[in-house]
């Protein structure tokens, strides 16, 4: 059984390599348009804070 932070590590680290897929394509798509990239980060990041706040009150 895992402990809680090595839950929400796993979170994270999923929510991690999203980003750096959705990075790479959005980047690749935009031919180099960071703000797009940026954009894909913001989304996962805010992604990764609703995981995390679904976990704590599962809790």
């Amino acid at each position: 059984m895992q402990t809680f932070s090595q839950t929400i590590l796993e979170l994270l680290r999923d929510e991690t390599g999203t980003v750096g897929l959705e990075y790479g394509t959005t980047a690749g798509a935009a031919a180099g348009g960071v703000s797009g990239a940026v954009g894909q980060i913001s989304d996962a990041v805010a992604s990764a804070s609703d995981s995390v706040s679904a976990v704590l009150t599962s809790e």
